[in-house]
């Protein structure tokens, strides 16, 4: 199942990234993302990968929810729930710092071109 929850998160990534670049107008190549700088196209692609992280770490919290109630006190599914529970918190975790760490560079950037 992970297997292929990477490979549909690979595959919109790439479509949402790379296909928009592909518009042609008239008078040339025309920029579809609306921006304008690196730091305005990363921003934008962390916000969909937090967008994308958190729908999937909300359906993981459902699926390690889903594997309590199925190891019915089964001491070796309930420690493989706990793993996976363990996991997808650290997930989270690493979803939320990536965006702390987002704002601390940019703060950082700010103050020295200050």
């Amino acid at each position: 199942m992970t297997s292929m929850i990477k490979k549909v998160s690979a595959f919109s990534l790439s479509a949402y990234l790379f296909l928009p670049m592909m518009v042609f107008a008239s008078e040339g190549l025309v920029n579809p993302l609306k921006v304008g700088t690196i730091e305005e196209l990363l921003a934008l692609v962390l916000k969909a990968v937090v967008n994308i992280g958190t729908i999937v770490l909300i359906l993981m919290l459902v699926y390690v929810g889903f594997l309590f109630v199925v190891g019915q006190g089964n001491e070796e599914k309930i420690s493989e729930a706990k793993k996976a529970l363990m996991w997808t918190v650290i997930g989270g975790l690493v979803l939320l710092g990536a965006q702390a760490i987002s704002l601390v560079i940019q703060s950082t950037v700010g103050s020295l071109q200050a």
